[in-house]
C-alpha cells in the first residue's frame, strides 16, 4: 500500500534541498529530522507535540533522552536521534567558529547573530575565550520559561565552564521581544553573573541582545 504521507515528506525534502532550513517553521525542521526515526508514520503531530511540551525547537534539542521519551510517540531510537543531532550541531558550531577573535562590538554582533535563531525564543550562550579573546568554545542554551528566573542558566553555564576548564568567558543573552529588562530581571541578571563569576573568575562581558540591538549589561574588561 502506498505511504499516504509520502507526498508531504517529498515536498518537505525538496524544499529543504532547495533552500536549506530557511523558510521552514521550527516544527517542520523537527519533522524533517523525525522522518528518519519514524519512516512510516505522519510526524507532523509529534513535531508539534514536542515543541508544545518543551517550548521551542532549541529546547527540544537541549532535552535529555529521558525527557524526550515522556512525550507520547517518542521511543528510545527517536530520542537518541534527536539528541545526536543536537550534539552534532553543537560540535560543528564549536569547530567552525573556533578561533574567531571577539575584539570589538561589530564582531560580537555578527558572531552572536549567527548563533541565535529568533524562532528558538529566549536563549543564552556562553563563550570561553583565551587571553586574546579568541573563541575556544561556545555553547547555546534555549529555555521555554524566562531564563533569568529559572536558575537553570547559571547551572548550565557553570557546567560548561568547569567541564572545559574555562577561565574567561562572555555571556550573551538573546531576548526575542527586544524589550528592556525590568528591575527584577536586571537584579536576576546581576545575580546570575555573580554566581557564574564564583567559578569563572573573569566574566568579561554580559550582553543583552535582540534582533536589532546589542547592549552591554555589565563589563569587566
Amino acid at each position: 500500500m502506498p505511504n499516504e504521507h509520502a507526498g508531504h515528506r517529498q515536498r518537505l525534502r525538496r524544499q529543504f534541498l532547495k533552500n536549506g532550513i530557511d523558510g521552514l517553521y521550527p516544527h517542520q525542521i523537527l519533522e524533517l529530522l523525525l522522518f528518519y526515526a519514524i519512516p512510516q508514520k505522519d510526524t507532523n503531530g509529534l513535531a508539534h507535540s514536542l515543541i508544545n511540551r518543551f517550548g521551542s525547537l532549541s529546547a527540544v534539542l537541549d532535552a535529555t533522552p529521558e525527557e524526550l521519551m515522556t512525550v507520547s510517540g517518542v521511543g528510545r531510537s527517536t530520542a537518541i536521534l534527536i539528541k545526536a543531532a543536537s550534539e552534532v550541531y553543537s560540535e560543528y558550531g564549536t569547530t567552525v567558529q573556533k578561533g574567531i577573535v571577539l575584539e570589538n562590538r561589530f564582531i560580537l554582533d555578527a558572531y552572536y547573530g549567527n548563533i541565535f535563531r529568533p524562532s528558538d525564543g529566549e536563549q543564552i550562550a556562553v563563550t570561553l575565550v583565551d587571553d586574546d579573546f579568541a573563541v575556544i568554545l561556545t555553547k547555546k542554551f534555549g529555555y521555554s520559561e524566562p531564563t533569568l528566573q529559572s536558575g537553570a542558566a547559571a547551572r548550565a553555564i557553570i557546567s560548561t565552564v568547569t567541564e572545559n576548564n574555562g577561565s574567561r568567558c562572555i555571556i550573551a543573552h538573546y531576548r526575542p521581544s527586544g524589550l528592556k529588562l525590568s528591575r527584577e530581571e536586571l537584579e536576576a541578571a546581576e545575580k546570575l553573573m555573580k554566581t557564574v563569576r564564583s567559578v569563572c573568575p573573569s566574566v568579561e562581558e554580559y550582553f543583552i541582545m535582540s534582533e536589532s540591538e546589542l547592549t552591554t549589561l555589565k563589563a569587566y574588561r
